[in-house]
């Protein structure tokens, strides 16, 4: 923002900001006081529930900091909670073949598998004749009172950790 003050108008800039604030301050509220109601069995304490349950909560965090610039689409997705949290554990995969494949070119198929699988499952969730309804978008005084009411629940339950 110092070199390109106009940034703050682009909605890329706008939704990464708000994304790592979320990151910062919602995700670990979150993160702490959201119980997920599950059998007391070895899923429910598998390392792998645990890591879903945590990225879940993650995009969760992302869409309640970012919902009026989301808004502002005029559409907003119902299904990306789910598409995020299982987009996201194939992602290291996807980084890491990527970052192998810049130094061993033999590797660049397996990245290249890697890209395709991952573009197919972005088009696979697309489809969902329900993966995105119209909304309106967020007027200047409502995402003020939104951000409000987001700052006094975030100075509520950041007291009370």
């Amino acid at each position: 923002l110092i070199f390109d003050p106009y940034m703050i108008f682009d909605k890329g800039f706008q939704l990464s900001f708000l994304a790592t604030a979320a990151i910062f301050f919602l995700y670990p509220i979150l993160s702490e006081k959201v119980f997920v109601p599950v059998p007391d069995s070895f899923f429910a304490k598998s390392s792998s529930f645990l890591f879903l349950r945590e990225l879940f909560l993650l995009t969760v965090s992302v869409e309640i900091f970012s919902l009026p610039v989301l808004f502002s689409f005029q559409e907003f997705s119902l299904i990306a909670p789910v598409a995020n949290t299982l987009l996201l554990t194939f992602l290291p995969l996807l980084l890491f073949a990527g970052f192998f494949s810049l130094f061993v070119t033999p590797f660049i198929p397996v990245f290249e598998f890697f890209v395709d699988f991952y573009l197919f499952l972005i088009e696979f969730f697309a489809r969902f004749s329900f993966s995105a309804i119209p909304v309106p978008a967020f007027s200047l005084f409502l995402a003020l009172i939104y951000y409000l009411f987001l700052a006094f629940f975030l100075f509520r339950f950041s007291k009370s950790r």
